[in-house]
């Protein structure tokens, strides 16, 4: 493996099912520090280094909450996937 997202920050959301938990798992396999948010938490696969946040990103209240704690697990979000 090449590694080069190593310890990158990520922020995806959608991720319980399809195209975006394909992304999350290919991020957490090149090493980079993952928060995956989607409005059920309990379909996102379990990988070292992703965190999982309940989130609806239709809620301006919930993206408000999610940008805080996104931002409390990982600092500053290198990549954003939506």
């Amino acid at each position: 493996m090449d590694y080069q997202l190593r310890d990158r920050a990520c922020l995806v959301s959608g991720a319980s099912s399809g195209i975006g938990a394909g992304v999350v798992r290919l991020l957490a396999q090149q090493g980079a520090r993952v928060v995956a948010t989607a409005r059920r938490v309990e379909k996102i696969e379990r990988l070292e280094g992703v965190t999982a946040i309940a989130a609806d990103v239709t809620d301006t209240a919930d993206l408000t909450r999610l940008a805080a704690e996104a931002q409390k697990a990982l600092g500053p979000v290198d990549i954003l996937v939506n």
